[in-house]
């Protein structure tokens, strides 16, 4: 089996989780039909749960980020 390139975005501490989910779902419509990438989308840990609930059902995978403490940014 060969595997599928991959497409990964850290969000570091960038958006708020109403901001976050909404690009999750941006995103997700924007992938409706696209094949042959693997996408990965790390946004912070405060989002998980509602990018979560956006990108379901769909190929875009969850992943998490080490923790900061800037308000903001990388």
């Amino acid at each position: 089996m060969a595997r599928l390139p991959v497409m990964a975005g850290n969000w570091k501490m960038n958006t708020t989780p109403n901001e976050g989910a909404k690009l999750a779902l941006d995103l997700k419509n924007r992938l409706s039909g696209h094949e042959g990438v693997e996408v990965i989308i790390a946004p912070p840990l405060t989002h998980l749960s509602q990018v979560g609930e956006q990108i379901s059902e769909s190929r875009i995978k969850l992943a998490s980020q080490n923790m900061s403490d800037k308000d903001s940014g990388a």
